[in-house]
């Protein structure tokens, strides 16, 4: 009777271990995890989005040191969740920031970006990730620019790794809930 109640218990665990596989790391708990091209990828250097001139749009930690004497420093961490939308009564775009990662979901294209903030050798910074599209089973690699707006938000626009823009520009406020998506044509 022991062995049967052991057994039964190792596999629940196995069952609970499973079910826990699809809320893997990323932004927002999606399980997306790391963007299929690193920062490397691109030539660039992953950096903390807090030490940026998106920190005013962000949710990033008081003071700290950009260079901090040690390893890592609150502001490495980057930016605590933030979410955005493109409309806050229909939504069709949104982003979540979290940490130094961004995700963002064009809802009625099927895209999906997914990218770290990072910074090249000219100083540039950019998120620098992957997209995927429901054309292709694929990520491609894929740079995310943005620029913090008067009002909090944030302007986006999505190049692939050549520089060919495929979204935006667009704008994006920040939101305490997103909002119902809007219909697509």
């Amino acid at each position: 009777m022991t062995t049967l109640v052991l057994r039964a218990l190792a596999a629940l665990l196995v069952c609970l271990s499973a079910g826990l596989v699809g809320c893997g790391p990323g932004v927002g708990g999606t399980g997306h995890g790391e963007p299929a091209f690193s920062v490397d990828f691109f030539g660039a250097r992953a950096a903390s989005v807090c030490t940026s001139a998106l920190s005013s749009a962000l949710v990033c930690p008081a003071g700290g040191d950009p260079n901090p004497p040690g390893p890592t420093s609150p502001v490495d961490a980057g930016s605590a969740a933030v979410l955005l939308a493109d409309s806050a009564a229909a939504l069709r775009l949104s982003a979540e920031i979290n940490g130094n990662l961004i995700q963002v979901e064009a809802h009625c294209d099927g895209l999906v970006f997914l990218g770290r903030w990072g910074v090249l050798p000219d100083g540039q910074a950019r998120y620098f990730g992957s997209l995927t599209t429901p054309a292709s089973a694929d990520a491609q690699p894929a740079v995310l620019s943005a620029t913090a707006t008067v009002n909090g938000g944030l302007s986006v626009q999505l190049t692939d790794a050549a520089g060919a823009r495929l979204y935006g520009p667009l704008g994006l406020q920040r939101v305490d809930m997103l909002p119902p998506r809007a219909g697509c044509p």
